[in-house]
């Protein structure tokens, strides 16, 4: 009797995880966003039962072997140029994917999208940018100008480390910012007058944490940056609470249950709330905690990520839902009418929405400045009858635009940005230790 009832009890387990699974199913049918994919192992008699096509054609790409699902038969590789999609391209079990990155172009994923897996593209190897190349070459453009004064004379010099890497903190004419070793924006920013003390520790550690552990990020309580991306002094972590010090996040004093969180010191009911996590964060768990959960059975589920938080859990500058991108503030409000379709693909990842957060905050000096749909900074800027050029943080690097350049001005400027930030390209790194370059006074940040 007793084994009739466990036999009973199987069996009810079994079908719950079914209809589950079939639940999950419906969703993705039903929803333009989920798609679920269900893992599979090949067996020594998969290939037996597989008819391979003919490859009659492979122009643009190459024909490798045996680089089919569970390697039965050939496959013809596309080579992706720089800038194209490639996350669409994942290698199947035993095989290769279709398409790969050229040489010396690898798949990575834009910070600015966060944690969608639609927004990785091939692109240069980032962490051969050095930051003392960069400087070597702008300062050598600097020089070259020096008579024509094409670049400005305050032009931003990055600040490097003893290892020849980007430090954390980088500064520019009106804020500072946080950025990644080789030099990519992360999260955290302030105006410069207020960065004093500002460290960006917070984003450097929480940003490679989020790219490691990607399957288990926002499905607990996790640590919060503030703003400027230094540590929030109020901190949890799961389900235990502290005090930490905001430029190393270590816990100062007791540890204490989340759910005696208003006891910490630092707990300020005006800057905080008794469950911790912020509006942003609550609707993101739930969709991650139940990919993180089914992903651990083997089952797939992509597209229920709908919301982007930053480090700090508020909504990020940038929300896509399935037909379009719009630019938000930190409260997950749309800002004005910067919003683009999802059918150009190029505006979408170089959609940043900068411009747009930096006119809509309460200190923001950037208040005259245009932005443009994708909330991004139009490259020139106008006032008063003079023109000038901005990078992608509002920053000018040209501070008069020619009066025959005025007509294309905006192509203008996107050409000597481009030819500014391509300092892999026309300056080696055997180059760095062999030139010497002429400074001026003017030219140090």
């Amino acid at each position: 009797m007793r084994g009739t009832a466990a036999m009973a009890l199987n069996n009810s387990r079994w079908i719950m995880t079914l209809c589950l699974s079939f639940a999950i199913v419906l969703l993705a049918q039903e929803s333009p966003w989920p798609v679920v994919r269900v893992k599979n192992d090949c067996d020594r008699y998969f290939c037996r039962r597989i008819i391979c096509e003919p490859i009659d054609e492979c122009s643009g790409g190459e024909i490798v072997a045996h680089g089919s699902l569970c390697g039965c038969c050939d496959v013809c590789v596309k080579r992706l140029g720089e800038g194209e999609a490639c996350e669409g391209y994942k290698a199947p079990p035993g095989g290769i994917p279709k398409a790969e990155c050229k040489l010396g172009l690898e798949c990575k994923l834009d910070l600015e999208c966060k944690a969608d897996t639609e927004c990785k593209v091939c692109a240069i190897d980032e962490s051969e940018i050095k930051c003392d190349i960069v400087v070597k070459w702008r300062k050598k453009l600097l020089e070259e100008s020096h008579h024509e004064e094409v670049y400005a004379k305050d032009l931003w010099i990055p600040d490097c480390d003893e290892k020849g890497l980007f430090r954390a903190k980088q500064c520019k004419q009106k804020k500072c910012f946080c950025v990644n070793k080789d030099g990519k924006r992360i999260f955290g920013q302030e105006e410069r007058h207020l960065a004093a003390n500002m460290t960006c520790a917070c984003s450097r550690a929480m940003s490679i944490m989020q790219q490691q552990k990607k399957d288990s990020w926002m499905t607990k309580p996790q640590e919060h940056c503030t703003p400027s991306g230094d540590y929030d002094d109020l901190q949890c972590v799961d389900d235990l609470c502290y005090c930490a010090d905001p430029a190393t996040g270590g816990v100062i004093g007791k540890v204490t249950a989340m759910s005696f969180i208003e006891l910490l010191p630092c707990y300020d009911e005006e800057k905080h709330t008794k469950r911790y996590l912020k509006q942003c964060e609550i609707q993101l768990m739930r969709t991650r905690s139940l990919i993180h959960q089914f992903r651990l059975k083997g089952i797939e589920i992509i597209g229920l990520d709908s919301v982007q938080c930053d480090l700090d859990g508020t909504f990020a500058p940038k929300q896509c839902q399935t037909d379009v991108c719009a630019c938000t503030d930190e409260k997950g409000v749309s800002i004005g009418s910067y919003r683009i379709e999802k059918t150009n693909t190029d505006q979408e990842r170089q959609m940043t929405c900068r411009c747009a957060r930096d006119r809509n905050s309460l200190h923001s000096l950037y208040t005259r400045m245009s932005c443009e749909a994708t909330g991004n900074f139009v490259p020139h800027q106008c006032f008063d009858g003079q023109c000038y050029c901005v990078d992608e943080d509002g920053d000018v690097f040209v501070d008069y635009i020619p009066i025959n350049q005025k007509v294309n001005a905006s192509g203008y400027c996107q050409q000597l940005l481009t030819k500014l930030n391509q300092a892999s390209r026309f300056f080696t790194r055997d180059e760095v230790t062999t030139y010497e370059v002429t400074t001026y006074d003017y030219y140090d940040n």
